[in-house]
This record gives structure tokens, sequence and C-alpha cells, in this order.
């Protein structure tokens, strides 16, 4: 959170951060994008940043699906029209209660 608000008032260094972190993911979903031969059904986004930044979905995102993406912060709303491009959805962790269940799992 508080990278996100230096960024916002202009701090240079977080603002490079940020686009470098961007600039990082967006190079990992093209390669997978260019591996399943641009048949990218959905790319999620989770964690904090994940969760709270449109602005990294944005960057990341971009074209590198050729623009053609359907957002929703539904994540129950997961059919997909025919042509509609790939879906970016926002689905919210509960990191503590996955790790608390693999735990239980583990015990048993």
């Amino acid at each position: 959170k508080q990278w996100y608000q230096r960024r916002v008032r202009g701090d240079p260094g977080c603002s490079l951060a940020f686009r470098t972190f961007a600039y990082q993911a967006r190079k990992h979903l093209g390669a997978y994008t260019a591996v399943l031969e641009n048949k990218v059904d959905c790319v999620i986004f989770t964690g904090g940043i994940g969760e709270n930044s449109p602005a990294v979905h944005e960057m990341v995102c971009g074209d590198v699906c050729h623009d053609n993406f359907s957002r929703s912060r539904d994540v129950c709303d997961v059919s997909r029209d025919p042509g509609s491009g790939t879906r970016v959805l926002v689905v919210k962790t509960n990191e503590e209660l996955a790790i608390a269940r693999e735990c239980l799992r583990f015990c048993n």
C-alpha cells in the first residue's frame, strides 16, 4: 500500500519498481500466451497487488492478448461469450485459511 501511495505522489523509485514489476509479469504472461498459441481463456489476479491494483491489471495485460479483454471483478461470472477475448478476473484470497486447511490436512 505504501509503495502505491508513494508512486501516486510521484516517487521515482516507486514508479520504477512498479514499472519493473509490471514489465516482468507482462513478459511472463506473454510467454505463456505464446506457448498456449494465443488461446488464453482467463488471466486471474490474486493477492494484495493483484486484488487491489487496477493499474497493475492494465500494465500487465495491456495488449498481450490483443486488447481483447473482458474485465470483471465478479469471479462467479465465469461464463464467456464466443469472441469476447480473454477474461481478466480478480479473485479474493484468504491465505491464512488456505494455510490452516493445508496444516489440518497434513496433521490428519
